[in-house]
């Protein structure tokens, strides 16, 4: 019999343990959103793998690191309020991120959030859950 266990890690520190997102978690780290996503929610978090982050032009993600109103664009736009599995995605057709994006929603072939496959997906933490994603989704 499978014993359901509240998860006790929040976003980061679960993060944190998951791998395959370190890139993302550093940007966090250097970011207004750290407190943020230890402490409030729940959020949805869309996670960059680090080979997204690979596939990204270094000169952009420079420029990302050096401009914190972009750094924070950019993370604001991997973030949505609220708890919303991959059950609850595939139910909708789109999302509003924290930056006021509408990010589009698709279930078929697989779960897709702007034409981008999710890796890994529905990692719950206590303040939210985590769907680690294969590409960067730069703000417009």
């Amino acid at each position: 019999m499978h014993v359901f266990r509240k998860p006790t890690g929040d976003l980061l520190d679960t993060a944190a343990s998951v791998g395959g997102i370190g890139r993302w978690l550093d940007l966090v780290a250097s970011s207004d959103f750290a407190d943020a996503l230890h402490r409030e929610g729940p959020y949805t978090v869309f996670a960059p793998s680090d080979a997204a982050f690979e596939r990204m032009a270094s000169s952009t993600l420079d420029a990302v690191r050096a401009d914190r109103g972009r750094l924070n664009a950019l993370l604001k736009n991997h973030i949505v309020p609220g708890r919303l599995s991959s059950s609850d995605l595939s139910r909708v057709s789109w999302v509003r991120s924290l930056r006021g994006e509408r990010l589009a929603l698709t279930s078929r072939p697989g779960l897709t959030v702007n034409d981008v496959p999710m890796g890994v997906s529905d990692i719950e933490t206590f303040n939210g859950v985590i769907h680690v994603i294969d590409e960067v989704l730069l703000p417009r």
